[in-house]
């Protein structure tokens, strides 16, 4: 973590723990989710997709976002296009096997069952 990357953590911090970055002023508001983007981004999101971050375009090439969703973020032309993964802040997990256990029908039998009827006086 840089030096700079560390005093905005440190502010975004003593923001969070005071809990009132809500009730900011607009201006500094936005200053406080784009410090916490940039810091989520750079160490929180692992890259999921196939397509490298950090590649920039022209904007003057494409100064709209085109009906793919492609060219939308001038720092990664293929943030935001269709079929591209979001950042995750965990990796993904092969969970094939794993989904159907405990099975779910059985769970919601057991939640869902009745031990006793009750009265509701109607």
């Amino acid at each position: 973590m840089t030096l700079t990357d560390r005093f905005l953590f440190l502010i975004i911090h003593s923001v969070d723990k005071v809990g009132k970055w809500h009730r900011l002023p607009v201006l500094l508001g936005l200053v406080y989710l784009a410090i916490r983007r940039h810091l989520h981004e750079q160490y929180n999101l692992f890259n999921v997709g196939s397509i490298p971050a950090g590649v920039r375009f022209s904007p003057v090439d494409y100064p709209f976002r085109t009906t793919d969703g492609e060219y939308n973020d001038p720092f990664n032309e293929g943030t935001g296009n269709r079929g591209i993964f979001f950042g995750r802040n965990i990796l993904p997990v092969d969970k094939k096997d794993k989904v159907k256990k405990p099975d779910p029908m059985v769970v919601a039998t057991k939640l869902l069952a009745r031990k006793e009827l009750t009265d509701t006086g109607k």
